[in-house]
């Protein structure tokens, strides 16, 4: 609570800027580390308070929902990895579910405190032992101040006191509350360690799971090769079937692509998940599920394809970037499934695995600047004449995180550009002053705030001279009938 009040709370109330958050993520895992008994040090545990460190300086430079969300993730983790070293994404979840279905136990625990009060204070025992003894004791203090006036002053000035004393707001109250709900949950998570699984005693297939087994697989490796040869003349062609946006073409084939491969693996993890895994009877088969499992990586190819098809038509976006950064996500999953059967590994070492590929991918997502990156991007081509990522860097103006990278874009050549991005940049730097005067407390504050205020404060002649006399309610105008005047482009 009292990191809490530190980082989040102060005499301004409720902060949640990026400085305050990032207090949070590293000093709360240290605490953790320090006083955690027992305690274990492991390479998970390592790795752990690796990507818990890039996450708080995510948020001390400019913070986002998904950085705020791997950092909570990551901190539970570390308290489960002190002390079951070896427990991975399954149990960890079934963890986390304990320990909150065990959170109402342990409040009562805490308010009762019987165990305590018995140990340290046996003669106090039950309500009534001290119940009783307060009630009397405020009954002959109000008999006393009637007797006396030196004791009924003493009382007024006491209730003076309390009046002028503030209740504490509920913003405040609340984060107290939930301070104390995740110190129960820390303090002692509900530990599901991840043991070792027994390998089944049987080690053959019946000859019907082995027939069910084989024809399937050959069934599927025909479907797959019949459609990744249509697929492959699709995106050879370099533009959608007739009658399709490149923006339909591409979402839907980043989606259901992705939902296949994803389908693949839970396919040949409950397939081969007992006899068949180890079966000398079904290599043949387990070699058809591998062959299966290389054609899902040409479909992961393809669909990398069709995003690209769409990048190039429109331009580069975080949209776009959690496309890429999916599909290798089930890349990933399709070589962990490869392992599983090569190796003859249970299903649970699949699942376990996958669990610690997704965490992985989305502290990536959290710390890596893909606003950034993709204005970058889409400056160099537009820069280069290619106008087709503008309307990506209309939304990416309005990022602090990809607003420094428009600069060059004053200088360009078409004129809607020069002020659409100066009106953007103009609304933005109103923006970080309005926050820089409202942000009283560090806790407020990002890193990045100030130097990209800086900037945009530096270049205010540039950013003039781009508008001209043109106000920004008319820049803004142009703009939205320059994008959409764009019909064949059609991205988002």
């Amino acid at each position: 609570m009292l990191l809490v009040e530190v980082a989040w709370l102060g005499p301004d109330g409720l902060a949640t800027g990026g400085a305050g958050l990032a207090l949070v993520f590293a000093v709360l895992p240290a605490l953790l580390v320090a006083f955690a008994r027992p305690r274990r040090v492991s390479p998970r545990l390592l790795f752990l308070i690796a990507g818990v460190c890039l996450v708080s300086l995510r948020c001390l430079v400019a913070p986002n929902w998904v950085a705020v969300l791997s950092g909570v993730a990551s901190t539970f983790a570390i308290a489960v990895a002190l002390r079951a070293p070896h427990t991975t994404g399954g149990p960890w979840l079934r963890s986390l579910g304990r320990s909150l279905l065990a959170l109402p136990r342990r409040l009562t625990h805490l308010v009762a405190s019987r165990q305590y009060v018995a140990r340290r204070f046996p003669t106090l025992r039950g309500g009534p032992a001290l119940l009783l003894p307060a009630l009397l004791s405020l009954l002959f203090v109000g008999v006393f101040a009637l007797a006396n006036p030196f004791v009924g002053e003493a009382l007024e000035a006491l209730g003076a006191l309390f009046g002028r004393i503030e209740l504490p707001a509920a913003g405040r109250v609340v984060s107290w509350a939930f301070a104390l709900l995740a110190a129960l949950v820390l303090v002692r998570p509900s530990v599901v360690r991840a043991g070792r699984r027994r390998q089944s005693a049987v080690t053959e297939a019946t000859t019907s799971q082995r027939e069910v087994a084989r024809n399937t697989m050959v069934a599927l490796n025909v479907v797959f090769a019949a459609y990744l040869v249509l697929e492959a003349v699709t995106v050879a062609h370099g533009a959608p079937p007739e009658g399709m946006t490149t923006q339909a073409f591409a979402h839907r084939g980043a989606f259901w692509l992705t939902v296949a491969l994803a389908l693949l693996t839970l396919v040949v993890g409950a397939l081969f998940k007992g006899p068949l895994g180890r079966d000398p009877g079904a290599r043949a088969t387990r070699r058809l599920a591998l062959l299966w499992a290389c054609q899902g990586l040409v479909l992961a190819a393809l669909t990398y394809g069709r995003i690209a098809l769409h990048v190039r038509a429109s331009g580069l976006s975080d949209l776009r970037i959690v496309g890429f950064l999916g599909t290798t996500l089930v890349v990933v999953g399709v070589l962990l499934v490869i392992a599983k059967v090569h190796g003859e590994r249970p299903l649970g070492w699949l699942l376990d695995r996958q669990a610690d590929a997704f965490a992985i991918a989305l502290v990536l997502y959290a710390v890596v600047p893909t606003h950034r990156l993709a204005a970058e991007a889409n400056v160099a081509r537009l820069m280069a004449g290619d106008d087709a990522p503008l309307m990506h860097v209309w939304a990416q103006g309005s990022e602090m995180e990809s607003a420094l990278t428009l600069l060059p874009l004053l200088d360009h050549d078409d004129l809607v550009i020069r002020r659409g991005v100066a009106m953007l940049l103009m609304d933005l730097r109103d923006e970080l002053r309005r926050q820089a005067r409202v942000a009283t407390s560090w806790r407020q504050r990002n890193l990045l705030a100030a130097p990209v205020l800086e900037r945009l404060e530096a270049a205010d002649a540039s950013l003039g001279a781009a508008l001209g006399d043109t106000g920004r309610v008319d820049a803004r105008r142009a703009r939205g009938e320059r994008t959409l005047g764009w019909p064949a482009h059609g991205a988002r």
